[in-house]
């Protein structure tokens, strides 16, 4: 049933009430045994949902039976100034947000008067809250109310469902005159490529931009609320390992700029035919072609090694001591990103990962500043690492201590990588032998894709 259809049936009672501090299109019925919410309403509800402790059958409008069995305990329903608990089950019914059944009608004993389309809710001290149904010629409501605040756009949830992305954050940027020329022409120019069309799609996202180091403007859009009712791919992202290991043995590297989006090939002669093919285009001013080493993902790669970006170690080098909890996460961030190059990392970081927990007093000491800076200059001249051949067999040394687990992965001789960690709380307590089998357990854990069908040798 919709909105439009309540409002003429007299045996219904429809108006708009807070739920949660947001304001939701509320129906009152005793058609049904239990109080319903629609499913995107319920993001705001800012509750878990739980078990119901039974499983209850709906018949949906196409003769259909869906099964529920979870409910949303504790949801506050404001009425009239009136705060009232209230138990909802999700469904998707799409024309009201709330509807409220048999269960809190008869728990608050309330009646509903269906031709003065009137509910009467008993309140303490034999007073009746008497509400009535707001109708589309009205502007005041003729009921025992508090003062009504001014809606937000973000609070009505009928409207909100067709501009969510004008509230609060999502509010269009103002550029300027300069601003909206550039975000013409850049529309204009995609729009003749046929790679955007009109539309008049109630959806909307902010648009920024950013400018690049050739002076020139790149278009960035904001899709955060559009990307919350998005359905996700359900498949793997690739790991930055693995991409490493797939530049072993090569000798030549190619880097294109697309405008527009990225393709990947082995060749460079098929990756060029494949972008005339699709009518891709790329700034040739910011390709690169037949390199000996190339950028990528903060790293220099060759075909036989692997080190750290110097645009980052410059950064490192001019990091100041950390004063705020924000600034030492940040710190860490950093240089545990490029934690593979820097052997016993953990047992380094502990000084300044302690520093994280929140029931500890913020303290900059002697021991914090002496690993900060031991840890910058291990960063500052990091170990160049070799890329893993996987047709070779491989090496682990690992060790334990006190502290954590490390250990470092070899071959031919030269360093792969590097791994460590603290120790929990229970292995502090293991014997000498149990911990150096917990190095071995944790080196095969984290490298055992390495190992498989390989003779390769632990050392101590």
């Amino acid at each position: 049933m919709g909105a439009e259809e309540a409002r003429q049936d007299p045996n219904k009672m429809m108006d708009t009430f807070t739920l949660n501090s947001h304001y939701a299109m509320t129906l009152f019925d005793y058609g049904a045994d239990y109080s319903f919410v629609f499913t995107t309403f319920t993001p705001l509800l800012d509750i878990e949902p739980s078990n119901l402790g039974f499983s209850y059958e709906i018949e949906i409008a196409s003769g259909q039976l869906v099964e529920i069995n979870k409910v949303i305990r504790g949801c506050k329903l404001k009425i009239e100034g009136h705060i009232f608990d209230i138990d909802l089950i999700p469904f998707g019914h799409e024309s009201f947000d709330v509807i409220v059944e048999m269960d809190w009608l008869s728990r608050h004993k309330a009646e509903i008067g269906y031709h003065e389309k009137v509910v009467w809710i008993p309140l303490l001290k034999d007073e009746i809250l008497r509400v009535l149904e707001e109708r589309p010629e009205q502007k005041v409501r003729h009921s025992k109310s508090e003062k009504v605040k001014e809606h937000k756009l973000k609070d009505i949830v009928v409207v909100r469902k067709f501009f969510e992305s004008n509230a609060d954050h999502e509010i269009p940027l103002s550029f300027g005159a300069a601003g909206m020329e550039e975000l013409s022409s850049q529309l204009r120019e995609l729009q003749d490529k046929g790679f955007i069309l009109p539309s008049l799609s109630p959806w909307g996202a902010p648009v920024l931009f950013v400018k690049k180091k050739n002076g020139s403007f790149k278009m960035c859009i904001d899709y955060k609320e559009l990307n919350k009712l998005t359905i996700k791919n359900y498949y793997p992202l690739p790991r930055i390992d693995d991409l490493f290991d797939q530049f072993q043995g090569l000798r030549y590297f190619s880097k294109i700029d697309l405008r527009t989006k990225e393709k990947q090939e082995i060749h460079l002669g098929l990756i060029l035919e494949l972008l005339k093919k699709e009518k891709l285009y790329a700034k040739f001013s910011k390709c690169e072609f037949w390199l000996q080493e190339v950028q990528f993902l903060r790293h220099v790669i060759n075909g036989d090694s692997l080190h750290v970006d110097s645009s980052e170690i410059e950064a490192v080098k001019n990091w100041e001591a950390p004063r705020t909890l924000s600034e030492i996460c940040s710190f860490l961030r950093l240089v545990g990103y490029y934690r593979r190059f820097i052997d016993n990392f953990s047992n380094l970081a502990k000084p300044l990962t302690i520093l994280t927990q929140k029931h500890l007093e913020y303290i900059w000491g002697e021991e914090q500043e002496r690993e900060f800076q031991t840890m910058k200059d291990k960063l500052c001249n990091a170990h160049v690492l070799a890329l893993p051949d996987r047709l070779e067999n491989f090496i682990v040394y690992r060790d334990a201590s006190g502290l954590g687990l490390s250990c470092v992965q070899m071959q031919r001789g030269k360093v792969i990588a590097y791994a460590s960690r603290q120790l929990k709380i229970h292995e502090k307590n293991y014997t000498t032998h149990d911990s150096e089998l917990g190095a071995l357990v944790f080196a095969l854990k984290i490298w055992r894709h390495y190992f498989y069908g390989k003779n390769s040798v632990c050392w101590d």
